[in-house]
């Protein structure tokens, strides 16, 4: 359970500091059976790369997608997915 919303929580993290009305959208693709690490790597990616890139960077705004409702990756961890 603790890792059920830490997509949403990742993507939460990319769009706060740095992430203003220029950020770049970014949509990362989510399917049955998909390695979590993936899903959760690129938000993490893009907020250290934000950080480098600093305060006047437009920052990213990241969504996890997917034409499914729910969404269930390698190991049984379930992930926040919007429609795309």
């Amino acid at each position: 359970m603790a890792e059920e919303g830490r997509t949403a929580e990742a993507a939460r993290r990319t769009e706060g500091e740095g992430a203003g009305p220029d950020a770049l959208r970014v949509g990362v693709l989510a399917y049955p059976g998909c390695f979590a690490s993936e899903v959760f790597g690129v938000p993490d990616l893009l907020t250290m790369a934000g950080h480098v890139a600093g305060p006047d960077a437009p920052g990213y705004r990241v969504s996890v997608l997917s034409p499914r409702r729910r969404v269930t990756a390698s190991g049984g961890t379930r992930l926040d997915v919007r429609p795309p």
